[in-house]
């Protein structure tokens, strides 16, 4: 397809379509079904996010601006365990982390609209 964004943003997507199913499925095979589904489409978004990070970069700063990515996005992730356990407050379950996450990945996949397209250099 010679393009990258398209399969960005389908992997959020996916990742957004199964999230509330995954947490909220009492199901051990559904859970398992789920949450292979999402490792399968949304691990590689973190790989085509890095590269079209060094692409749009450029070859001077590639190395630079996918550390300050990863710095971020390892970051983001403890913001965000700590914004899950600070929306759930005193509640018993994790529904309003849950839904914090699917409102996360919708953002995801407003803000990958926006990136610019990288295209695969033969």
């Amino acid at each position: 397809f010679n393009k990258r964004k398209p399969f960005l943003i389908g992997s959020i997507v996916v990742a957004a379509a199964t999230i509330l199913p995954l947490c909220n499925s009492h199901s051990y095979f559904s859970i398992l079904l789920l949450s292979a589904t999402q490792g399968f489409f949304f691990l590689p978004a973190f790989s085509l996010l890095i590269e079209m990070c060094s692409d749009i970069a450029g070859e001077a700063r590639a190395g630079s601006a996918t550390g300050i990515l990863m710095l971020l996005g390892n970051a983001g992730g403890v913001v965000v365990v700590m914004a899950m356990e600070w929306v759930k407050g005193a509640a018993v379950d994790f529904h309003a982390g849950v839904n914090l996450l699917f409102y996360l990945l919708i953002m995801s996949v407003v803000i990958a609209t926006r990136v610019p397209e990288t295209k695969w250099h033969k």
